[in-house]
């Protein structure tokens, strides 16, 4: 078996090509993941721009998985901008299938949840999952998340077929 070295830091901004060559890589892979077109259109820079502000809010984390320097896996939470909305949290993870199924995606969600139970202003964590991701929801249902809505034909597919959303959130105990 081979023997490999995971790593889990905070992303920094020099980090924008690796997360970028990543996001690429898994929209054109899977139907799982939205905003393709966002994700194939954004420049290093503005990447690059967006975890410098990620990296000065308290109350918003972007880890970054790696497995022997390649990263591999990104988990990212970040509240809200208004005053009515800051106390949530929006969670947004990726993995790279290659390492999907051993347990990365549970390390992920329990080191970002552990951090999100120990920032203050973080009263509840939103995500957004395709309705036909059956693997991702039950792991969100396992952290304690609840399908709270739907969203009908909220993501086109490469097919230009259309798939639904489940609205997902977990109060926290605080």
């Amino acid at each position: 078996m081979p023997t490999y070295e995971l790593s889990i830091e905070e992303a920094q901004a020099s980090d924008a090509p690796a997360i970028q060559n990543l996001l690429r890589k898994l929209s054109l892979e899977t139907n799982f993941i939205s905003e393709t077109q966002a994700i194939l259109e954004i420049s290093q820079e503005k990447l690059s721009y967006a975890l410098e502000q990620l990296n000065d809010k308290v109350d918003s984390i972007c880890l970054l998985a790696r497995v022997n320097e390649q990263v591999v896996g990104l988990i990212s939470m970040s509240s809200g901008s208004t005053v009515d909305t800051n106390h949530i949290s929006e969670l947004f993870i990726v993995l790279d299938v290659s390492v999907r199924g051993q347990g990365l995606g549970k390390e992920l969600m329990a080191i970002a949840l552990d951090w999100a139970e120990q920032t203050p202003s973080i009263k509840k964590i939103e995500l957004e999952v395709q309705i036909a991701n059956e693997v991702a929801v039950q792991l969100y249902q396992s952290f304690g998340f609840e399908i709270e809505g739907t969203r009908k034909h909220a993501v086109k597919l490469h097919n230009g077929k259309y798939s639904d959303v489940y609205l997902m959130g977990k109060l926290l105990d605080k």
